[in-house]
Formats: C-alpha cells, sequence, structure tokens
C-alpha cells in the first residue's frame, strides 16, 4: 500500500512542472498580459522561526490563449534556514487554464522544524517545551470550472511526519500528566521518536470572483473543503477534516482603499494526529499569537482589514481579529474567544499584476509579534 502512496504523487509532482514549461513560452495573452518572473533572497520573522534567511522565486503569467477573462496564474518555489535551526524547502502553483475552464492548486513541502509546544485542548503546560519533528507534505486539486468562477472537484494530499518527540525526560513526564495526552497521537513514548503518515482523499469546491489571487481588492472567496484519512489508505490513524474558507473584499476612493473580511473554520473527526487538528496563529490568522499555541478538534476564526495605498509601491495595514478552538462543537462559547489587532506596511515588487511583501506586527493574549513575509494574508 505505501509503494501505491508513493508512486500516487510521484506522479502528480510533474504536473506543476509541465504547466510551468508551458507557461514558460508565453509572452503575452490576447489582452497584453506580460508574464514576469522575480527571485530574490530575503531575511524575514516570525515568532515561530525567529530570523530566517532563505530565497524566493515566483513566476505569474497567462497560459496561451488565455484573454481577460482568466485570471492570472503563478507558481513559487522557496528554501530557507532559520536561527531556530528550522529548514522549510517548498513549492506552491495556482494554475488556471484558458476561459478558467480549470484550476490546480498545489503544495508541497519538507520541513525540519523545532518549534514551541503549549500543550492540547484545555491541557497547557507549565510553559511551553521544546518539540522535534521533520515532515514531508504535498496536496493537489484538480477543479473544474463551471462558470462565475465556480469550480467543483476532488483533492489529494499525503502527510509524513516523524522524529516527532522532547529531548528533555521531565518534559515527557509533563506531557503524560495532561488530562487530554491520549489524545497526543503518534507521539511514541519516553526516549522514542513518534511518527504520523497520512493519505487523504476529499472533495473541493471553490466559489472565486477575485480581481487577484495574490492581492485582491474586490470581489469575494468561498471554499467548502474535505479530506478523509483511513488506516485502509495507508494511514496511521483515521480521521476527516472539514474547512470553510469565505473572504469578502470592498474596494474604496478608485481603488487607493480596500476592506478585506475573513472567516475560517476548520472541523476534525476521528483520531486526528496533534498537528492535523484545527491550530490558532501564526502569520495568517490572529497574528500576534503563536501558532499552535490554541490547539484543538476545532477552530473558528474571524478577521478584518483594512488596506491602504500609500504612495508609489507603498501601503499599510490595519488588522483585528477573534478566535477560538474547542475539543467538541458544544464547546464553542462567545465568551472563549481570544482577541488578536496590529498594522503593517507592504511594498509591491510588480506593479502590472501587485505581489506584496509584508510586514506585520500584531498583538494577542500574551503580547505582540513581528511577522515578514510574501503576499497577502488572505
Amino acid at each position: 500500500m505505501k509503494r501505491l502512496v508513493n508512486l500516487f504523487f510521484l506522479l502528480l509532482l510533474p504536473l506543476s512542472f509541465l504547466f510551468a514549461q508551458e507557461a514558460d513560452t508565453v509572452l503575452t495573452d490576447t489582452t497584453g498580459y506580460e508574464p514576469k518572473s522575480t527571485f530574490f533572497p530575503y531575511a524575514s520573522y516570525t515568532p515561530e522561526t525567529s530570523v530566517e534567511f532563505g530565497a524566493l522565486f515566483l513566476r505569474q503569467f497567462k497560459f496561451a490563449n488565455a484573454g481577460e477573462e482568466t485570471r492570472p496564474s503563478f507558481y513559487r518555489a522557496w528554501g530557507n534556514y532559520t536561527l531556530n535551526n528550522q529548514m522549510n524547502i517548498g513549492a506552491e502553483n495556482n494554475f488556471i487554464l484558458p476561459g478558467e475552464e480549470w484550476m490546480f492548486n498545489g503544495f508541497i513541502s519538507y520541513k525540519d522544524f523545532p518549534e514551541k509546544f503549549y500543550g492540547f485542548g484545555e491541557s497547557q503546560l507549565d510553559s511551553a517545551a521544546l518539540m522535534e519533528w521533520k515532515m514531508f507534505y504535498v496536496e493537489q486539486a484538480f477543479m473544474r470550472g463551471l462558470g462565475n468562477g465556480l469550480f467543483v472537484g476532488a483533492q489529494a494530499r499525503y502527510f509524513n511526519m516523524w522524529d516527532v518527540g522532547f529531548d528533555d525526560p521531565e518534559v515527557w513526564s509533563e506531557i503524560k500528566a495532561l488530562e487530554d495526552y491520549d489524545r497526543i497521537l503518534g507521539m511514541g513514548d519516553e526516549n522514542t521518536s513518534g511518527k504520523n503518515a497520512s493519505l487523504g482523499l476529499g472533495l473541493v469546491m471553490v466559489w472565486d470572483t477575485r480581481n487577484s489571487v495574490l492581492a485582491p481588492s474586490k470581489g469575494f472567496y468561498l471554499e467548502l473543503s474535505s479530506y478523509w484519512h483511513s488506516e485502509n489508505f495507508g494511514s496511521t490513524q483515521t480521521y476527516g477534516q472539514y474547512k470553510i474558507d469565505g473572504r469578502k473584499y470592498f474596494s474604496f476612493f478608485n481603488g487607493e482603499s480596500v476592506l478585506g473580511l475573513h472567516t475560517l473554520m476548520q472541523f476534525t473527526t476521528g483520531d486526528a494526529p496533534f498537528r492535523e487538528v484545527g491550530m490558532m496563529g501564526g502569520k495568517l490568522m490572529m497574528r500576534g499569537t503563536y501558532y499552535g499555541q490554541f490547539r484543538d478538534n476545532h477552530m473558528i476564526a474571524f478577521q478584518t482589514e483594512w488596506r491602504q495605498h500609500i504612495y508609489g509601491r507603498w501601503g499599510a495595514v490595519a488588522f483585528a481579529g477573534v478566535g477560538q478552538v474547542a475539543e467538541t462543537l458544544g464547546d464553542i462559547s462567545a465568551s472563549r474567544f481570544e482577541t488578536s489587532f496590529g498594522v503593517g506596511l507592504r511594498f509591491n515588487i510588480n506593479k502590472k499584476d501587485p505581489a506584496n511583501i509584508r510586514v506585520d506586527y500584531g498583538f494577542g493574549p500574551n503580547g505582540g509579534n513581528l511577522y515578514a513575509d510574501f503576499g497577502e494574508v488572505f
């Protein structure tokens, strides 16, 4: 079974390179769209990584025979290393074929990523513990366009995590004393390495009327997504994942100002690994909170952002959000929401098809954190 899984994803990966080669033959589309390739070394920061150094390649383009009815596609690849001795190598694609008849979204990543672990659910450690793990992850969605920005299709993902554990024996003792220890699956016994492996198959619907994928200023985005992981597929656990992702954008003053609204809900059933449940925080939702500080079966979060063009390539944002995690749906309560807020700067690297470098400072339940990254949050 594992050989079949590996073969399946081995066959998926060349799709990105196939589309990329076709894209490179495009000089301009019928509307005069000019593709652009951007490569730059960078230094960035998040509380999860500390300072990181790396390089990013971004290709923005349209496929041959794509007209103004077809939004630009992109693919990007990156590699970085952090002062916390973390490594991340990955690539992402968003391909929209002419006439928006098909859309292919995918992601592949390898991480060697020591990070802080705060506990699970209502059980929290007295202080964060350093957890170490390595992970390979790949997913790809294949969607057919039905018109007016509506796409439906199937998706597949493979998740493999190994060498999971804590070097400090005292941390192991504290972890085992947690009320929810039996829900922290696949972590192994003391002085051993835990592992998780999952193959997920699912369905996805995307309704996307945004004018841009990388820097939208009007339209909306709605994604309904599901994955099923089963031991019959070769997974170490059996569980389901369901996601609702809704975004709406309002443009004011001839596009100089944009108001963005974002709702994200993730629900997990079954015996999901500790890193496959709802996790709150990080650079994309609830900025100011360490990613995974709050994690449980279900997560719901809401954020809003005001984006303001300042001058030339420069812009600024102000944002605020609320969110919570819960073991059961019945535990979700208005009194349990955590809050975050902050401000940020933007620099546009492509005037003709905006793509921003961003720097944000967010305040969460335990103080403030700085984030520097590529692309809008949503």
